[in-house]
């Protein structure tokens, strides 16, 4: 890992390649989608390749990728009669 920031300018472009890639050739990345977890598994073989990372885990987790939805709703429901106010 040492070697990424003894030049920065190299790090920098090696970064932007990185994310780059990640934007650009993978599957669209919605919260819990299977595009997410591809880029996930990407950069933790990234981390172990390229940055010498002996250990790295990815985890799964629950995602609720609509609850936003229900913050709307009550903003709409409870926003509204409060602007005639």
């Amino acid at each position: 890992m040492a070697s990424l920031f003894e030049n920065s300018a190299y790090a920098a472009a090696y970064m932007t390649g990185e994310i780059t890639h990640i934007c650009r050739d993978m599957a669209k990345r919605a919260p819990g989608s299977e595009g997410e977890g591809e880029a996930a598994r990407y950069m933790a073989g990234v981390l172990r390749r390229d940055c010498g990372c002996k250990t790295v885990l990815t985890e799964p987790f629950r995602v609720r990728p609509a609850a936003f939805y229900g913050y709307f709703c009550v903003f709409v429901v409870v926003g509204t009669p409060l602007a005639w106010i």
